[in-house]
């Protein structure tokens, strides 16, 4: 049995890394709801190189406005349900909005800690993007509302996402541990060296 759950987006290269090291202490199956690359092969390749246990999703993209669709797995319910997990982590990204609410729901159906890793900053020009969609608008507010409330802990990815969750979402200051999203490698010095990315994702513990 695997001691935590990971919910992710993709396969982000720059991200890999940073789950191998919560793989050592904590032993994690990362659930990845979209794969980035073309074919699971070339994911695998990707992968080969770390030793955490993953499962590639089986997503449907449903189109709510102009790009950025949702994404949505129908096996991740069932794998919960047939798995036991001593915790759930939630990397908190609107296109996976509804696969977080499935986490929730499945914390409060098998009384299973739910934890959010969230680098959420009003200076993002993607969570701005969706904001200006009246459904996204009302989905992120929903899901982020409920998320909030089912998790007992937060990660923020730095001091400015704490700020935002103290000052904005009014979180329990108790529940909040400021963190990372990344550790140093040539792919993620590369991701931090780009002004655009700077503003678009709090590094500001790093």
């Amino acid at each position: 049995m695997y001691n935590g759950f990971l919910l992710h987006n993709v396969v982000s290269p720059e991200r890999l890394p940073i789950f191998e090291e919560i793989n050592k202490t904590l032993n994690i199956r990362v659930f990845f709801c979209k794969k980035e690359y073309t074919s699971r092969q070339t994911v695998s390749n990707i992968l080969s190189d770390y030793s955490f246990e993953y499962t590639l999703g089986d997503d449907i993209s449903l189109p709510v406005g102009e790009n950025n669709p949702l994404i949505i797995n129908w096996d991740l319910l069932g794998h919960l349900l047939v798995n036991s997990y001593d915790y759930y982590i939630a990397c908190e990204n609107p296109p996976i909005a509804l696969n977080i609410l499935t986490l929730c729901f499945a914390s409060k159906l098998t009384s299973t800690p739910l934890i959010c890793w969230t680098g959420e900053v009003p200076q993002s020009n993607f969570y701005s993007n969706w904001k200006r969609n009246p459904y996204k608008n009302i989905l992120v507010k929903s899901y982020r509302k409920i998320t909030h409330k089912t998790a007992s802990s937060h990660i923020a990815y730095g001091q400015r996402t704490k700020n935002h969750l103290l000052d904005q979402e009014q979180l329990d200051p108790g529940s909040i541990f400021t963190g990372t999203q990344v550790v140093k490698s040539p792919d993620t010095e590369s991701l931090k060296s780009k002004n655009k990315l700077k503003k678009e994702y709090d590094f500001s513990n790093q």
